[in-house]
């Protein structure tokens, strides 16, 4: 009697033992999962902004050499005295400015700086980003890799089929 007693009450606390431990390592599975996801999000994020911000700095570039050259062709029909030819150069230029304008209202950092700087900024802030969720990922998977090692979860880790987690680098991205 004092026996089975024993043994039922060993059997419920290693029962309660593994129920433990295998929601434990179900958790940080799932706070992998999560921060997988943050750092995929981020991946697609920092394409569609680069992307964005490049598109906007080329336009940029092209628009305002636009208007350098057709401010070079507006000099040379004052010099010649062509008053009807430069009135139309400087309607063109008029409509080049107001796109210009209008690419400085969606972008405004592109205003104060050069779109080249402007652009590196975007790229660098973006990457910044990456880092920091494949940084947490990496902790999270540190951190489940660990508890996974340790006894007794490394006993259930085992019988539970729980495998170890690979670290995420810039190269498998």
């Amino acid at each position: 009697m004092k026996n089975n007693r024993f043994a039922i009450i060993a059997a419920a606390v290693l029962l309660c033992l593994a129920v433990y431990v295998y929601n434990e390592i179900i958790y940080l599975e799932h706070l992998i999962h999560n921060s997988h996801g943050r750092l995929e999000a981020e991946i697609q994020r920092r394409h569609d902004v680069v992307e964005r911000c490049r598109d906007a700095a080329e336009k940029y570039i092209a628009i305002e050499e636009k208007i350098q050259n057709r401010m070079i062709i507006i000099n040379g029909l004052i010099r010649s005295g062509r008053n009807k030819e430069y009135l139309k150069e400087k309607d063109e230029i008029m409509a080049l400015l107001r796109d210009m304008d209008m690419i400085k209202e969606k972008y405004p950092a592109l205003k104060s700086k050069a779109p080249s700087v402007y652009l590196m900024e975007i790229i660098q802030e973006s990457g910044g980003r990456v880092t920091r969720e494949r940084l947490n990922y990496n902790e999270w998977v540190y951190r489940y890799n660990e508890t996974r090692m340790v006894f007794p979860y490394r006993t259930f880790a085992w019988i539970l089929g729980f495998k170890e987690k690979p670290y995420l680098s810039e190269m498998n991205l």
